[in-house]
């Protein structure tokens, strides 16, 4: 019997145990965390940059393989009626170009009338061009005749009042420049007068996109 009392008791006990131990929670430490319960680092958000606040960009070039003529105009006054020199050139787009021209006359006076261009287009018809040019005019007309000595004298006359003799040499003119054109319009761009007489002389340029 005492064995069987024994033996009850640790049935008993063991009854009692199992239960509470099905029954019982696990509960994790609060000073360890899952991988799975961890907070994830806020990942970084790129935001489109604004543009309209940015610089604008240079102007572009619409036609890079087009061609620019140019037309130098000169107009000059020396010999009392105006008188219109046109020079003109083709140029590649963003490239540049010159003409040469001198002559020795039988007076022994020089001429002579040297240009060096450059063109670029931009948009909106616009085109910047760089122009220098040196200009020396023929001397003035010396009209003697001995079967009109009137005429003659009359010339010498006209010619003394401008500051001007037979053998006057006109002054030269140097002249560099840079300026924005609109396609086909020409622009006047120098007017310069001569140191001794009342001789005037100015200058278009003119710049035509050819498509």
């Amino acid at each position: 019997m005492r064995r069987l009392s024994a033996f009850a008791v640790l049935v008993g006990s063991v009854m009692v145990v199992v239960p509470a131990t099905a029954g019982q929670t696990s509960t994790p430490s609060p000073s360890v965390q899952t991988t799975s319960q961890q907070t994830p680092a806020p990942s970084r958000v790129f935001q489109p940059v604004s543009t309209e606040n940015a610089l604008p960009r240079a102007p572009g070039l619409p036609t890079p393989t087009a061609n620019v003529k140019l037309d130098l105009i000169i107009t000059d006054t020396y010999t009392g009626t105006p008188v219109k020199k046109t020079v003109s050139m083709l140029i590649m787009n963003g490239s540049s170009g010159m003409i040469r021209t001198a002559n020795r006359l039988a007076t022994g006076s020089n001429v002579g009338l040297n240009v060096d261009a450059a063109a670029t287009i931009y948009q909106g018809g616009l085109i910047t061009v760089r122009v220098t040019f040196e200009y020396t005019p023929a001397q003035a007309p010396s009209i003697i005749n001995p079967q009109n000595r009137e005429q003659a004298d009359a010339i010498r006359a006209q010619q003394a009042e401008r500051g001007l003799s037979p053998t006057s040499q006109p002054a030269e003119l140097h002249e560099s420049l840079s300026v924005v054109l609109q396609d086909g319009k020409p622009l006047l761009v120098s007017q310069s007068a001569d140191p001794t007489t009342d001789r005037k002389v100015t200058v278009e340029v003119m710049a035509t996109i050819l498509k």
